[in-house]
């Protein structure tokens, strides 16, 4: 699952930044980048993963996106950190930094969701 949520920020983050809004910073396209990360490794981990059942109300399904949302927002903030550090400071690649602050940021976002995100 964590996977497609690598493609998907990484193919977010070169359309936003490359592609369509090259005004913005790569910073801002981070953010936006990694949100449609976190919506699609929500949609797996909850269908896959923690294996609800599509019999979950509407409601139950919103109350724990939001709790993951509210999980990964700090692993978000972790990754967009790591990434101005890597490029700003330390001269790297946007896609390599990119790579490398996705997976500083899922150590935290897999962990906490684990234990916060799809309690029963």
């Amino acid at each position: 699952m964590g996977a497609s949520g690598v493609v998907v920020d990484m193919v977010a983050l070169f359309i936003l930044h490359e592609a369509i809004l090259h005004e913005i910073s790569a910073l801002a396209a981070k953010v936006l980048a990694a949100e449609c990360a976190v919506v699609n490794n929500f949609i797996w981990n909850d269908r896959v993963t923690f294996r609800r059942e599509s019999r979950s109300s509407a409601t139950e399904l919103i109350e724990r996106f939001l709790r993951y949302n509210a999980v990964c927002l700090l692993g978000v903030a972790i990754a967009t950190f790591s990434l101005w550090v890597l490029t700003s400071v330390l001269g790297f690649n946007l896609y390599l930094a990119n790579l490398i602050a996705i997976a500083l940021g899922t150590i935290w976002n897999f962990t906490c969701s684990k234990l916060y995100a799809w309690v029963r």
